[in-house]
């Protein structure tokens, strides 16, 4: 189809519908409806048609199967296994328990709840809650506010998952990655494309030394200081005192050892080559993600079995254990699903071709795309508070404006959305994840939202100055240095500021005593 202003009409209806219903698969499902008539002229039958094909591309194209898509979808439903598994054994408060002995002070409670923050990578949600349960007991002893919790937690979560190729969201944007370069006929690996794309995810990375940051020097911004009454609100769960830490170990070192030997045996074998970069660019993702998230669960299960042996108790709460772990991860499915889809009709109907030349129309410098595009996509996902749904509409239209406009800067491009759908998920009030740290940390969402937006709107201001440099100079180490700079000063500033508030209150409780 030749591309014209109806190629963007799907988009637009998606993006209105979640905006409006904040149903993200619903509309997805409408704008795919749309777009497939859009693409046939109206015609219902052969819309239907087309909608029947685009599905069956999702799993079997070219004359064979497309087992990279099974193989995603069973590491996401087994990942939602294994978080159920491991949230009920209680390895993590029992880990919890053997550091919070030496930990003594806010910092370095803080710190440790950073460090868990990006080491529990597979998953966002299992890493909130998981290293909430290990660190809330540090966090009380040392008065830390429960409302900093969720802001670490939130904070180094998110970022480090959408980095990291070994957890959901790696392998959910790697998905999206190899359908659309299925799409446009790209050589290019999916996974050596993510680790490119990550260096530029400004957003992430000025998050992470943000909360580093905060955490080292104890900076709290406005009303983050602040100790809410509620420190004691969250309660571990009575079963996960019986845990022990090998519970929470054995199954996330068996995940990563087992999905990275798979990653080198794939690579070896597909590329021949001991070279480490031919390796990695040559082996099979997400092939590696679900061995290694099946031998978790499996030891996961294990693990569960052992224990319910010792206490002498049924296992009649294993389905619930599993329903509760699935229910994580189904949804991801269900967007990836729709997403497949959608990147399919939006290469078939050119949108990314139109906005391309209509960007070309306008006269908008090439140089500019990747700062609008963080704008418009951190706008959309705050709007619709799904940074997942924000992936799935703009990826493949930042694609295919780079294929058409200027292919040296699609990378760039891609970091500029996931950026921007991390920001503008991080800010929403009606964000999944912003509910998961609320009650990971045990605050309500508005004092999250409050208490977290100064520090999201300082790293977004420096992501889009940033951005606005790497489109100027097409140089990484041109924002890398703004990034550091603007840290910099930030962070003294706010440690000269809180030193000022410290004498200042000081003198005032000197002169009531005097």
């Amino acid at each position: 189809m030749e591309s014209s202003f109806l190629s963007i009409i799907p988009p637009i209806i998606i993006i209105a519908l979640v905006i409006i219903t904040r149903r993200i698969v619903l509309s997805l499902g409408i704008g795919i409806i749309v777009a497939a008539l859009v693409l046939n002229n109206g015609q219902i039958s052969q819309s239907i048609s087309t909608v029947i094909d685009a599905i069956v591309h999702i799993f079997y194209s070219d004359g064979e199967w497309n087992s990279g898509n099974f193989y995603i979808l069973s590491f996401l439903l087994l990942l939602g296994i294994l978080t159920g598994l491991i949230t009920a054994l209680g390895g993590n408060r029992a880990f919890g328990a053997l550091i919070g002995r030496r930990i003594k002070t806010k910092r370095g409670a803080q710190l440790m709840t950073a460090t868990c923050g990006i080491s529990l990578f597979p998953d966002d949600v299992f890493n909130m809650f998981v290293t909430s349960q290990i660190t809330t007991p540090v966090i009380d002893h040392t008065k830390v506010p429960r409302t900093k919790l969720a802001y670490i937690i939130h904070s180094t979560s998110d970022p480090t998952c959408v980095l990291c190729p070994l957890s959901s969201w790696g392998a959910y944007i790697i998905a999206i990655l190899t359908s659309i370069f299925t799409v446009h006929n790209m050589p290019e690996s999916p996974l050596v494309a993510f680790m490119i794309i990550a260096t530029t995810n400004f957003y992430a990375i000025s998050t992470l030394l943000f909360v580093f940051s905060s955490a080292s020097f104890d900076i709290n911004i406005g009303k983050m200081g602040q100790q809410l009454n509620n420190n004691d609100e969250q309660k571990a769960e009575s079963d996960s005192n019986r845990g022990k830490v090998s519970d929470l170990i054995i199954p996330v070192s068996i995940l990563i050892i087992i999905a990275v030997a798979m990653m080198v045996i794939t690579g070896y074998k597909n590329s021949g080559s001991f070279n480490l970069s031919q390796i990695f660019s040559n082996s099979e993702v997400s092939l590696s993600l679900m061995s290694g998230a099946l031998f978790a669960s499996l030891a996961g299960f294990l693990l569960f079995f052992r224990q319910v042996t010792a206490m002498n108790q049924q296992l009649n709460s294993l389905p619930s254990i599993l329903v509760k772990g699935l229910k994580t991860t189904v949804p991801a499915v269900e967007i990836l699903i729709y997403a497949w889809m959608l990147s399919y009709f939006i290469g078939e109907l050119g949108t990314g071709e139109y906005l391309a030349h209509f960007i070309e129309q306008t006269t908008l410098p090439v140089s500019l795309l990747p700062f609008i595009l963080f704008l418009l996509t951190g706008a959309m996902a705050f709007s619709t508070g799904t940074s997942w749904g924000t992936f799935a509409i703009m990826l493949p239209i930042a694609a295919q404006i780079a294929v058409t406009s200027d292919p040296s800067i699609m990378f760039f491009l891609m970091s500029a959305v996931l950026s921007g759908s991390l920001f503008g998920d991080h800010c929403s009030p009606v964000s999944d994840t912003t509910t998961v740290a609320s009650v990971a940390a045990g605050c309500t969402q508005i004092q999250h939202v409050s208490t977290q937006l100064p520090y999201a709107l300082i790293c977004a201001g420096i992501t889009a100055c940033s951005f606005l440099l790497l489109g100027l100079t097409e140089m990484r180490i041109v924002p890398y240095a703004f990034i550091l700079i603007s840290l910099v000063v930030i962070v003294t500033y706010f440690i000269k500021k809180q030193k000022q508030q410290q004498y200042k209150n000081e003198q005032e409780t000197l002169s009531r005593v005097i």
